[in-house]
């Protein structure tokens, strides 16, 4: 496989959980960008935000590290289960959607050979997915 393939495989991928997304909003006629007014609006703003790092480093940040094509087919796997739980977890329990987003990122990062992302993914996914995950605890 060459990296464009496995690109558009990644996005492809990750496309089962956004479009997800969008179909849980329009199956309940909510609008496309809400904002409740409480709490803080970058945690408000994670369903957008989330995949920044992981389009930069689809776009610019790929074949980093040289792992070899059966770690790249791994992670292409890992990407693909992580994204089809992540979309049956929000038709079924939206709260626990989160780890099909983070294992996504992972699947990608191997996939792609990119430290990049794999680094973006430990220090700036997880600590904003926790995030997320504590405010919604809260409005509970």
């Amino acid at each position: 496989m060459d990296d464009r393939t496995l690109r558009i495989a990644i996005v492809l991928i990750g496309h089962l959980m956004w479009l997800s997304t969008a179909a849980i909003r329009v199956f309940r006629g909510e609008q496309a960008l809400r904002f409740s007014g409480r709490g803080n609006l970058f945690i408000q703003l994670y369903q957008y935000l989330v995949w920044v790092p992981l389009v930069i480093a689809t776009l610019f940040a790929t074949g980093q590290a040289e792992l070899g094509l059966e770690w790249q087919v791994a992670g292409v796997g890992i990407a693909l289960v992580s994204s089809l739980l992540g979309a049956w977890a929000m038709w079924t329990a939206p709260r626990s959607r989160y780890p099909g987003i983070v294992g996504y990122h992972v699947g990608a990062a191997l996939a792609l050979e990119s430290v990049a992302l794999i680094v973006a993914t430990a220090v700036l996914v997880l600590p904003y997915t926790a995030a997320r995950v504590l405010a919604e605890r809260r409005e509970r």
